[in-house]
């Protein structure tokens, strides 16, 4: 991966493999006050540290433990950069996912949201990646309220689920947008929320533009064996 923009899909991907986790508490560099930043600044090298970054997260067997150390590697060559802190955020996500652990999970959630709104908070708004940045902002969302819900926290999933429609609903006028992305996480976000009939008239609108929907998500949002399909 050449581009940082392609990393959504890597997670959406990982959230639904078996990824190995990191079940140990482990701060990243950038969060660390009194880290000592002694390799010379590249934006380049952190490039490709990033680079290596999201190679190393495309693979079906992931080494979190490398990727970890990557990220923090891409920091230390560029600390002002936001996409260490991308990564990072991706990362949290993957391992709450994986969680066997409700309490862990949340709290690995909670970190990906933190991280997520403080990459959005070091970019300008007119940046070209704020819309990529914004749609796994809203998928680690979307996977928050589920583990909100498997924990009996309806209401904060609620919540959750209308923090992430809030940043949806601010690129439903845009034609500068990938579509067929945004579709795709207002479908989800949709049938979260209760709304099927919007889930439903999002997932049409998302295959037409040449989503691809799990089996069984299409079966939900249908009530019948309709699987999208390209």
């Amino acid at each position: 991966m050449t581009k940082l923009y392609r990393a959504p899909a890597v997670l959406v991907l990982l959230l639904l493999s078996g990824c190995l986790l990191i079940r140990e508490d482990y701060t990243p560099l950038f969060e660390r006050h009194d880290a000592f930043v002694t390799a010379r600044h590249s934006e380049a090298a952190s490039r490709r540290q990033m680079e290596l970054a999201w190679l190393e997260l495309s693979k079906p067997q992931v080494d979190l433990y490398l990727v970890r150390a990557i990220l923090d590697r891409a920091w230390i060559r560029s600390p002002d950069s936001y996409e260490p802190v991308w990564g990072w955020a991706i990362f949290k996500a993957i391992q709450a996912r994986q969680s066997s652990s409700s309490k862990e999970a949340e709290r690995c959630f909670t970190d990906s949201v933190r991280y997520f709104e403080r990459v959005k908070s070091m970019l300008p708004p007119s940046s070209c990646e704020m819309f990529n940045v914004d749609m796994d902002y809203v998928n680690s969302l979307n996977w928050f309220s589920a583990a909100l819900r498997r924990s009996g926290k309806n209401e904060k999933a609620k919540d959750v689920l209308q923090q992430a429609a809030m940043v949806l609903a601010g690129y439903a006028q845009r034609d500068d947008i990938d579509r067929k992305r945004y579709l795709t996480m207002k479908a989800y976000n949709s049938y979260y929320l209760g709304d099927k009939d919007a889930a439903r008239s999002g997932m049409e609108a998302a295959v037409s533009c040449g989503a691809v929907f799990p089996k069984e998500f299409a079966i939900e949002v249908n009530g019948k064996e309709e699987a999208a399909n390209d």
